[in-house]
C-alpha cells in the first residue's frame, strides 16, 4: 500500500467495478463512453484493470467484447489467470441484471480513484515536507502542480450521446424562438457585436485581436465593465500579464469618466 496510508485500505467498491464491467459484456456500445471517462487504473482491483485494458484493445480494434473475445485478449496478454479466469468473466455477465445503471456505477468508480490519487498525491507532499534537503518553495510549486492536475480532471465529461446533444440544440433553438429579439448570451454592451456572436456563451473562447497600441485592453476592459455592470449582476474577472490591478481601475475609472488615462 502507499506510504503512510499502507496501513489503511484504500477507497474502492468493487462491486461498482464489476458492474461497470457487466454491463460493457451485455452491451459493449457502453464502451465508447466509459473509455472517455474511465482509464485502467481507475479500477482498484488488478483483475478489473486487466479486463479493462482488455476490453479498450478490442474496442480500439472494432472487435467483439464478449465473454469469448475478452478470454482470447486476455489469453494473448498473458494475464487469463490475474483476471479470474474464464468463469469470473462469465459471473460478471451474469451478475448484472440491467445496464441502465452503469453511468452510476461508472461515477463510483471514477470518484473512488480520484480520492485515491488524491491520497498518493498528499502522501508524497508529505514525505517532501519531512525531507530538510528540500526547498520550501519547490515543495510548494510541485504540491500546486500535482493538486491542479487532479482538479483538472474533473472537466473531462468524455464521450455524449448525439441524442442527447441533439436533444439539448432543439431545447436551446426552442428558447431562442421564444425570446425573439433577445440576446441568449451575456451582453456586451455592444449591440452590433451582441448581434454577430449572440452575446458571450458557456464555454466560448472569444479572442480580440489586433495590432499594437490599437486599443484591445481599453476595448476589453470597457466590455467587462459593461457586463459587470448589467443589471443580471454578472461577475467578471481579468487576468493581464501587462497591468496591475490599480492601472486596470485607472483605465476604467477614465473611461467611465471620459477622461484620458494618458494625462
Amino acid at each position: 500500500m502507499d506510504g503512510m496510508y499502507e496501513q489503511n485500505q484504500m477507497p474502492h467498491n468493487n462491486e461498482a467495478e464489476q458492474s461497470v464491467l457487466g454491463a460493457i459484456i451485455i452491451d459493449p456500445q457502453l464502451m465508447g463512453e466509459t473509455q472517455g471517462v474511465l482509464l485502467p487504473e481507475s479500477f482498484y482491483r488488478g483483475a478489473h484493470q486487466h479486463i479493462f485494458r482488455a476490453m479498450m484493445h478490442l474496442f480500439e480494434e472494432n472487435s467483439e467484447i464478449d465473454v469469448v473475445t475478452l478470454m482470447d485478449q486476455l489469453t494473448s496478454e498473458g494475464t487469463l489467470s490475474e483476471a479470474g479466469g474464464p468463469q469470473y468473466l462469465a459471473e460478471l455477465a451474469s451478475n448484472v441484471p440491467t445496464t441502465r445503471n452503469i453511468e452510476y456505477y461508472r461515477e463510483i468508480v471514477y470518484k473512488l480513484a480520484a480520492k485515491r490519487n488524491l491520497i498518493r498525491v498528499a502522501d508524497q507532499i508529505a514525505k517532501d515536507g519531512y525531507d530538510s534537503e528540500l526547498d520550501l518553495d519547490d515543495i510548494l510549486s510541485d504540491a500546486e502542480r500535482k493538486i491542479l492536475e487532479l482538479a483538472s480532471t474533473r472537466e473531462s465529461e468524455g464521450f455524449k450521446d448525439i441524442r442527447d446533444v441533439l436533444g439539448q440544440v432543439y431545447e436551446n433553438a426552442e428558447e431562442l424562438d421564444q425570446n425573439s429579439g433577445q440576446t441568449p448570451g451575456i451582453p456586451t454592451g455592444y449591440r452590433d457585436l451582441d448581434q454577430m456572436t449572440a452575446g458571450f456563451n458557456r464555454n466560448d473562447l472569444i479572442i480580440l485581436a489586433a495590432r499594437p497600441s490599437v486599443g484591445k485592453t481599453a476595448f476589453a476592459l470597457n466590455i467587462a465593465q459593461k457586463v459587470a455592470t448589467h443589471e443580471s449582476n454578472y461577475t467578471v474577472g481579468i487576468f493581464s500579464l501587462e497591468m496591475g490591478a490599480d492601472q486596470l481601475a485607472t483605465r476604467m475609472l477614465c473611461s467611465s469618466g471620459n477622461v484620458d488615462s494618458n494625462r
